[in-house]
This record gives C-alpha cells, structure tokens and sequence, in this order.
C-alpha cells in the first residue's frame, strides 16, 4: 500500500509538471532545453557524485545521478518542477527514487548495505550572474523502507555493534551544476 502511495505521489508530481509545461501561458514564452552536469553530496547525487538534469522546459527537468555511497556505488533518478526558472534563485520540489540509505559498520562488512526507495525534496539553484552555471541545495525526505527500518533497529539492538551515529530523518544535497 505505501509502495502504491509513493509511486502516486511521484506520478501525481510529473502530471503536474507536464501540464504546467504544457500551458499556454508557458508556451508564449522562450521555453529551450537545456542540460547540465555537476558534482555534488547527497542523495541525488548518488553520494558523492555526478548528476546530469536534462530540462526539456524550463520549468521541467529529469535527473540522473551516480556516485560513491559509503559503501558501493549509489545511483538516483527523478524529476523536478522549478518555480521561478528566470530568477537568481530558483526554488523547487522534486521526487526521485533510487538509494536512501546506507550502513556501514566498521569491523562487520557483511552489515554495509544500500538501500532505495522514494525520497521528496525541496530546494534551489542559486544560479551566478553569468547563468552558466549555478549551486544546488536540498532538503530531501527519504522514504525509508521497512527492510532498512527493520535491519536498522536489529543493528541498534546488538550488543557486538557500537552505533556511532544514527540515521538522520531528512537528508541534504550540496552540488555545483554547470550549463552545457
């Protein structure tokens, strides 16, 4: 059932966006693709990594990304609705879904483990005067999966396992992105 509701929510986002990128009051004004790549840290980055949006309009993009997760390589993939695309700073919500979660414990390989799932998130580009490239922060909700929950709570509960930090319930992106 929660499966079903997160995958709503994704559609739900991308129906949106499409039809917002369909208006016509978009289709007066100068709506060219555009693409960019980055380096950045977090979860749409794949951990620390590259991520490559291709924004078909200006107020729509699709995103990639892939990287080192702590302990393997961790990839993501979404969509993102940009608010005010012609500002300096452009907010956005966007919805992915790939890795949002990793466990790694020092000593006990046989725990280190990715997870995936949805995650939502709200952020901006903060872009430079030139537009040729802009920074990109985030917010993210990762929807965790009650595998994880579950392994999470066994790993707390082991007297042979010293936690040294818990998971965090939301999660951040810091990245550079630049305009092809």
């Amino acid at each position: 059932m929660r499966k079903l509701l997160y995958v709503t929510c994704l559609w739900l986002l991308v129906t949106i966006s499409c039809a917002r990128a369909n208006s016509p009051f978009l289709a007066k004004q100068k709506n060219k693709a555009f693409a960019n790549l980055g380096l950045g840290l977090g979860l749409d980055y794949g951990g620390f990594g590259v991520k490559l949006n291709l924004n078909p309009t200006k107020n729509l993009g699709f995103f990639i990304g892939g990287g080192y997760a702590i302990v393997k390589p961790g990839f993501n993939a979404g969509v993102t609705l940009r608010i005010l695309p012609d500002k300096q700073f452009c907010p956005f919500v966007s919805g992915m879904y790939g890795y949002n979660a990793a466990v790694k414990i020092k000593g006990a390989a046989k725990y280190n483990k990715l997870y995936y799932g949805p995650s939502f998130s709200i952020g901006g580009e903060l872009w430079g005067k030139s537009r040729t490239g802009f920074w990109n922060f985030e917010l993210i909700l990762p929807v965790r999966s009650q595998e994880f929950n579950d392994d999470w709570d066994a790993l707390k509960n082991d007297p042979g396992i010293k936690i040294e930090q818990d998971i965090l319930p939301v999660a951040f992106t810091i990245g550079y992105q630049f305009k092809l």
